[in-house]
């Protein structure tokens, strides 16, 4: 008994001898990725440098390049107005430095490889949808591209294009491909009418259908050694010709579509397939048996396929869900090749205060996420805010499947079913990019909204009508709003460059609420939910402060915060103290004393990280969520302080 007592007590002094990192939780917050089915920004076409072929190119929303075999990635959008998606890419084979990549708006041209891009629409219809480009090997100022309304030329490297469409019936084309020893031959793949041949430098095309029993053509690809033979990638099955289209046959049939094909360019025998929904297969033997070479792979729906020309068994698939694939034998194994490609920009969270396993998730450009299991998983429930930036999102806490969306352009829309319908609700909005808008907990159908432009409006009836918020606001630049959780007729608006702004008559009147604040430049607000008296703003230049008084006067509580510029406050509901912040630029922190001291809580967060959107679950506050720009949404866990000391002995 003695030796136990001893022993421990020589424990105990160990552990109070340890920095305090090593006494309390290592780790604050550990956080986690959170946006599986998030990312479906498909990767839609990657290029290798063909005399460099560790250069890569990969498209998604924006161009991305690597200069390692995959290893990383970076952004190379200089030039390029985002948020566009790219469907098509196309390296001069001559100067790989020249690049063309194909978009939702027409085409981009990069002389540096990348470091910069101009527009190269002259001659093209406007918003052109570029679903191909491929370029003459020989006269590689020629280039061709296939579009939703039909296909293009250009003989100057783009500078200015012409439609050349006499003979196709359909202009909807997805794929295009040149034959590599005689470019005046060309073949094209359209959505319905089959595949079209052009033997004069796409003047005239006709039809060759014979034997193509699928007519919605994805993908087209000619044998690099025997031209002759042409595969055709359709909506259930890969086609062959190996007598320059005149007959066609199926060689592969999955009844799923094909969408993506590359072949060997040493061995054309050896090809590859890639499906949306039954993954990759292989062929030894040019198409009359294939294997599927899925194994290990975390998804099925590819959509794009590319082979490195000087070590084939290097290849390369990207996935609908964003990422890419390398493998270095042939297909036999497979690794993810991601680091750089970025995720969604998330904006807004949004937690079912009932439910809180059910989540909302407001992206830039892709709408409302939801997911029912914590964040495990997320689908988008809806296509009617498909495209549009959610900047926020609110929940109505007495009837929980009625939601609110603040969209940038279009307004405000409300769904009363969980997300799974979405109507606008405008009347009386005269400015329709909304920044946020804020509830009233006891009145839910008293809503705040505030535009980009720092105008606020207000609605008494669920978003029926609003009106203007008058008084001192209109002069203002309002930034945030935060409503009193227990007393809803006091309002707080901070503004950008004139401080904070306290109603106590539901926003009839203002007036300024600044003494002690050193920094007026309000980014956030949260308040107290167990004391409302106790405010916290963050600011962009001056980090935190903090109000005993509702805001009477306030208090700068930085120790411990290296950050400048605080995006988002949220404070734990239940345990009185505890809060969070989140940064520009350095990731998160956390206080446990009302902000009296601060620690960063970063650990599975990107270096740096922007926190555009901190959310705490109510009913366990020890999980949180983070959106962030470019990197998806991340979950994190976090730990109270606690004193660790092993059970040395049982009795």
């Amino acid at each position: 008994m003695k030796k136990t007592i001893g022993t421990l007590l020589m424990m105990i002094l160990l552990v109070l001898s340890l920095p305090a990192t090593d006494v309390y939780a290592r780790d604050a917050i550990i956080w986690e990725r959170s946006d599986i089915g998030m990312e479906s920004i498909l990767i839609g076409s990657i290029a290798i440098d063909p005399q460099t072929p560790s250069t890569l190119y990969a498209t998604k929303r924006g161009v991305y390049k690597s200069v390692n075999g995959g290893e990383s990635w970076y952004e190379i959008n200089n030039g390029i107005d985002l948020p566009q998606w790219f469907y098509s890419f196309a390296i001069n084979p001559q100067t790989p430095s020249t690049l063309y990549a194909g978009s939702t708006n027409g085409v981009f041209k990069s002389v540096n490889g990348g470091g910069s891009w101009s527009q190269i629409n002259a001659g093209l219809p406007s918003s052109l949808v570029v679903e191909s480009i491929v370029i003459d090997p020989h006269m590689p100022s020629t280039l061709y591209l296939g579009s939703w309304r039909g296909i293009f030329k250009s003989i100057d490297g783009g500078d200015n294009w012409s439609a050349v469409n006499t003979g196709l019936t359909d202009l909807h084309i997805k794929g295009l491909a040149i034959d590599p020893h005689s470019p005046s031959t060309l073949y094209s793949g359209s959505w319905g009418s089959g595949i079209f041949k052009s033997i004069d430098g796409g003047e005239n095309w006709y039809p060759l259908n014979d034997g193509l029993e699928n007519r919605y053509v994805h993908c087209l690809a000619i044998d690099p050694q025997t031209p002759s033979t042409v595969y055709a990638a359709t909506s259930n099955a890969v086609f062959k010709t190996d007598n320059g289209g005149e007959s066609w046959r199926s060689v592969m049939k999955i009844y799923r579509s094909i969408m993506t094909i590359a072949i060997n360019p040493q061995t054309p025998d050896t090809l590859y397939a890639g499906s949306e929904g039954s993954g990759i297969y292989k062929s030894n033997d040019a198409g009359e048996s294939w294997l599927e070479i899925s194994s290990g792979l975390p998804t099925q729906r590819f959509y794009s396929l590319s082979i490195d020309p000087q070590t084939p068994d290097t290849l390369y698939t990207g996935s609908w869900d964003g990422e890419v694939f390398k493998s270095n034998d042939g297909g036999g194994n497979w690794r993810i090749i991601s680091a750089g490609l970025l995720g969604k920009t998330i904006q807004t969270v949004a937690i079912n205060p009932e439910t809180p396993e059910t989540i909302y998730a407001g992206a830039s450009d892709d709408g409302v996420f939801k997911s029912v299991d914590g964040g495990k998983n997320w689908y988008l429930p809806s296509d009617r805010l498909r495209g549009l930036s959610i900047r926020s999102i609110a929940i109505n806490p007495k009837l929980p499947n009625t939601l609110f969306a603040g969209t940038n352009g279009k307004g405000v829309f409300r769904s009363s079913n969980g997300g799974e319908t979405w109507s606008a609700v405008n009347d009386g909005l005269t400015d329709l990019n909304i920044a946020s808008i804020t509830m009233d907990s006891q009145r839910p159908n008293v809503l705040y909204v505030r535009t980009m432009n720092g105008r606020v409006f207000k609605s008494y009836n669920g978003g029926g009508n609003w009106s203007a918020v008058g008084d001192i606001l209109t002069s203002k630049l309002v930034s945030f709003l935060a409503i009193d959780p227990l007393t809803p007729t006091t309002i707080y608006a901070g503004t950008y460059g004139d401080g904070l702004y306290k109603s106590i008559d539901d926003g009839e009147t203002w007036s300024a609420v600044n003494d002690g604040l050193t920094d007026l430049y309000i980014v956030s607000i949260a308040i107290d939910p167990q004391t409302p008296g106790t405010l916290y703003v963050g600011t962009k230049f001056e980090g935190i402060f903090k109000s005993s008084d509702s805001g009477g006067s306030w208090t700068k509580v930085n120790n411990g915060l290296s950050a400048e510029c605080i995006i988002s406050i949220v404070i734990d509901p239940h345990t009185t103290g505890t809060i969070y912040a989140g940064t520009n630029g350095h990731g998160v922190f956390k206080s446990l004393n009302g902000g009296g001291s601060w620690e960063a809580a970063n650990k599975g967060l990107p270096d740096n990280a922007i926190i555009s959107i901190l959310a705490i679950n109510p009913q366990k506050p020890n999980i949180l969520y983070a959106g962030t720009p470019k990197t998806g949404l991340y979950r994190g866990l976090s730990n109270s302080p606690k004193l660790y000391i092993p059970m040395l002995y049982k009795e």
